[in-house]
């Protein structure tokens, strides 16, 4: 009979994926090497990344992220941005045609 390990291993779930490459840049901490997707956070060394992956701040961070994507919730657009700002399509009210006709009367006389 295999024993419990080699069961384990025979899953017929896919590989995991392998890590893409990062370029070395040298104006992040850790050259940019150790980073945490989730926090959009980057790490001097690969210890003090698996000491955050291990703390409450990430932790949190990973369920909001969970629980948004089994609601089903889109990120935040450019627009939506804008008009929490401030900034988006302007509202000036209805247009009042006969008003500016009268600043026009009124400009005459």
């Amino acid at each position: 009979m295999p024993s419990a390990s080699t069961l384990l291993n025979r899953s017929t779930s896919p590989p995991l994926p392998q890590p893409f490459r990062v370029e070395l840049d040298e104006d992040l901490p850790g050259h940019g090497r150790h980073f945490c997707l989730p926090c959009s956070k980057y790490f001097t060394d690969a210890h003090a990344l698996t000491d955050h992956l291990k703390g409450k701040p990430h932790k949190r961070r990973t369920a909001l992220l969970a629980k948004h994507k089994k609601e089903g919730s889109k990120p935040h657009t450019a627009l939506d941005a804008a008009m929490a700002a401030g900034m988006g399509a302007p509202d000036n009210g209805p247009r009042l045609r006969a008003s500016a006709q009268t600043a026009v009367d009124v400009a005459m006389e």
